[in-house]
């Protein structure tokens, strides 16, 4: 115990030189000359003792620690005893500094704001989601939220906010062609994700997109509210793209499914009952759908609907031309109409997110991307019940709003 010995030794020094300016102390303070001459003969003595002690100590402290370095005095047995101590201390420190990190994250993420929520029925004990400002945020971001508040914004800008599964990335290659005055070799030279980055997600990161040149196409699934506040005062053009609720929980489910990184091995009835009740990440829906419709008033937003695309593309596109300030023929929009069609977009690799196949989605067949792009998918997939509940949670949440979200067939539609 050669370490204890020193500790100990140590211990006791400290206490003689402690003792020692204590006497010092005392003799400063005294002043009665009748008690000098003694004060003086017994701090003679105190010296002389606390001297040969402290001399005899450190001496025993040096011998120990000059033992406990010397592997040559040491048996072998001796010598593995004391690299496993080096081992298991640092092993603790590194998990003593790894606990210090974890619990001091979850204190900033607290103090900011961020509710960590668990459901071990579904994604097991990783935390994929949290609640901040009455949305839930994917995990991903919840340490970012600084950055994204103070996230420099160009008026040049144009942004896409949509809740997840709405049509995003059929938009997107529909703004991004106009805007670009029909450049298709320049749309193909890239993959979507370069051209029109997800501000919030990881790659590219907002550090990149922030050097990026004007005009920037930037994509995001956050409600306005928690928009980069220069939004709300640079005006940049904004589109926001809704959808019925029922087709969107029912892409959304198979596209979480598909995911790698989160691992959601919940059924359908459990992940409905999650967006039902604002669980869902990016909700609660209503929440979402709601703030992009009272925006659709201000001269730099633009609100559309899935339905309306799929009823009218080239109408469509050519709001979308007139809100960016571009003119196009009607040859151009039948041209850009033909090239934004479902059965296109799904067999462009610049578009159809088959580089993530392998890595974030489970496997190639599994990416979710387009899956049949239709309106109405959702009767096959939701019980009478479930439509009921979604009906009254929209004629709940959106009374009052005149926003019609059409969730019937086309077909039925029309008749």
């Amino acid at each position: 115990m050669p370490i204890l010995q020193g500790l100990v030794q140590s211990k006791r020094i400290l206490s003689l030189c402690t003792c020692r300016c204590v006497c010092k102390i005392i003799a400063s303070q005294c002043k009665w000359p009748v008690i000098s001459q003694r004060k003086q003969s017994v701090l003679a003595h105190v010296r002389e003792w606390s001297k040969q002690r402290s001399h005899r100590e450190s001496r025993l402290y040096t011998v120990s620690f000059r033992n406990f370095n010397s592997s040559s005095q040491q048996t072998p047995f001796q010598r593995k005893i004391q690299i496993a101590t080096y081992i298991s201390c640092g092993i603790g420190a590194c998990l003593l500094s790894a606990i210090g990190w974890r619990q001091y994250t979850r204190f900033t993420r607290k103090a900011r704001g961020a509710e960590a929520i668990r459901d071990q029925a579904v994604t097991g004990r990783q935390i994929i989601s949290y609640r901040y400002r009455g949305f839930i945020i994917p995990a991903f971001m919840v340490d970012n939220l600084d950055d994204l508040h103070r996230f420099q914004v160009r008026e040049e800008d144009i942004w896409i906010v949509t809740f997840p599964k709405a049509g995003t990335t059929w938009l997107q290659e529909i703004v991004y062609l106009i805007a670009n005055d029909l450049d298709f070799e320049k749309a193909r030279s890239k993959i979507l994700e370069e051209r029109f980055p997800y501000l919030e997600f990881v790659n590219p990161g907002m550090k990149a997109i922030s050097k990026m040149e004007s005009p920037r196409f930037i994509k995001t699934h956050l409600p306005p509210s928690l928009l980069p506040r220069e939004v709300h005062s640079k005006n940049p053009k904004l589109i926001y793209l809704a959808r019925n609720p029922k087709d969107t929980v029912v892409s959304y489910y198979h596209f979480t499914k598909s995911l790698a990184t989160i691992n959601y091995f919940g059924d359908f009835s459990v992940f409905f009952d999650q967006f039902l009740n604002d669980k869902a990440i990016y909700g609660p829906w209503w929440k979402h759908v709601k703030e992009g419709w009272n925006l659709r008033d201000k001269d730099n937003v633009l609100f559309l609907t899935y339905e309306d695309l799929h009823k009218d593309t080239r109408g469509c596109i050519r709001t979308v031309a007139n809100f960016l300030g571009k003119s196009l023929s009607d040859q151009q929009v039948e041209t850009l109409a033909r090239h934004v069609t479902f059965a296109s977009m799904k067999v462009n690799p610049s578009v159809n997110y088959s580089w993530w196949a392998g890595w974030a989605v489970k496997e190639a067949h599994e990416n979710q991307f387009f899956r049949k792009g239709i309106v109405g998918d959702w009767t096959s997939h939701l019980t009478p019940e479930m439509s009921r509940q979604i009906d009254d949670m929209v004629a709940e949440k959106l009374q009052g709003t005149q926003l019609v979200l059409e969730d019937m067939p086309l077909s039925r539609q029309a008749s």
